[in-house]
C-alpha cells in the first residue's frame, strides 16, 4: 500500500436497500462525491440492484449483503446480522455511515461490536411515524433510541424529526441537523417531458407525484381523495413516478375505484425529478 493510499480515510456506507430511492439518492450522491484522493468509500447493501448499477459506473466498489430485507424475517435478520460483521472486519471502516432504520440497528450493533470508532447514522423514513399498532409503535420506538445511543452521532434531515427525537433521553448532544444536498436540476418543459415519459396520456391536467410505492409515503390517501374528485374533474389525471413492495395492493385500489383509465404508474424512471414540470400539481 503506498503512502497516499494509506493516509486515505476508509468510510463504509450502508443501506437496507438497494434500489434507488431517496435515501439511496443520498448515499449514491455522498459516495460518489467524495474526493478519491483523501477517502476510500464502499457501500454495502441489501435486496435491490439500481444502486449497485448507478454507483459501478462511478466507480464506487459495492457489497451485496444477501440475507438483508426491509421486511421483518427473524432467521434472515440473523443471517443479516453475522454478514454486517464480517464485512466490517474484512473492510475495517474509519467511518461507519448507516443510512434507513433496519440496517441502522444490526449496523449500530455490528459496528460497536467490532470496535469501529465512529459510527454515524441517517434515519430517513423513521419507522415510529407510520401508521402502526400501540405495541408495534412503542417497539419500534424503544429500537430507534437504542440505535442513537449506538451510534456516536445521527443525522436528521429536517428540524422536526430533531425536536422529535431529540426527546428521547439521553441523545440530544447526539443529534446533529444536517439538510439533504442536491445538484442543479436541468428541468424540461412541460409538454416535451410529457412526450418523453407518458405519450399516451391524453387527459391536459396532470396531478403527479414522484415516490417510491410504500405505505408510509401515503399514496393509498392520494388515490382515495382523488376518486372523491375525479368524476369533478373529468380532465385530470393523477401520475406517479416510482417503484416499490406496495404497487399490487395500490393497483387494487386503483381498480376498487374503477380509476385504470385514470391513475398510472409509471414505475422507475432515471432522473426523474428533470420530469416535474409535466404536472400542472405536485403532490407531497
Amino acid at each position: 500500500m503506498s503512502d497516499k493510499e494509506s493516509k486515505r480515510r476508509k468510510i463504509l456506507y450502508m443501506i437496507t436497500k438497494g434500489n434507488f430511492g431517496g435515501a439511496q439518492r443520498y448515499v449514491f450522491d455522498l459516495a460518489s462525491n467524495l474526493p478519491s484522493d483523501k477517502f476510500d468509500v464502499v457501500v454495502a447493501f441489501g435486496e435491490g440492484e439500481t444502486l449497485a448499477e448507478k454507483l459501478k459506473d462511478r466507480n464506487v466498489r459495492t457489497i451485496g449483503i444477501p440475507s438483508l430485507r426491509r421486511d421483518i424475517n427473524l432467521g434472515k435478520e440473523i443471517l443479516a446480522f453475522f454478514q454486517i460483521i464480517k464485512i466490517i472486519k474484512d473492510e475495517k471502516p474509519d467511518i461507519l455511515h448507516l443510512n434507513s432504520s433496519k440496517i441502522g440497528g444490526l449496523g449500530a450493533l455490528a459496528g460497536r461490536i467490532t470496535g469501529v470508532k465512529k459510527i454515524i447514522f441517517t434515519g430517513h423514513g423513521w419507522a415510529f411515524n407510520e401508521e402502526r399498532g400501540g405495541l408495534s409503535k412503542i417497539i419500534i420506538t424503544i429500537l430507534h433510541w437504542v440505535t442513537i445511543l449506538l451510534c456516536h452521532k445521527t443525522i436528521t434531515v429536517s428540524k422536526k424529526l430533531e425536536a422529535q427525537i431529540g426527546k428521547f433521553p439521553f441523545v440530544k448532544n447526539k443529534i446533529i441537523q444536517i439538510y439533504n444536498g442536491i445538484e442543479e436540476i436541468k428541468f424540461l418543459g412541460k409538454e416535451e417531458a410529457r412526450r418523453r415519459i407518458a405519450p399516451n396520456i391524453k387527459f391536459p391536467f396532470w396531478i403527479g407525484t414522484i415516490s417510491e410505492l410504500h405505505k408510509n409515503k401515503g399514496l393509498d390517501f392520494m388515490i382515495e381523495a382523488f376518486s372523491k374528485i375525479c368524476a369533478e374533474f373529468p380532465n385530470t389525471v393523477f401520475v406517479v413516478i416510482g417503484e416499490g413492495e406496495e404497487r399490487e395492493n395500490i393497483q387494487k385500489l386503483i381498480k376498487k375505484h374503477n380509476l385504470e383509465n385514470r391513475v398510472f404508474l409509471l414505475g422507475f424512471i432515471k432522473n426523474a425529478a428533470q420530469y416535474i414540470k409535466m404536472f400542472d400539481i405536485f403532490s407531497l
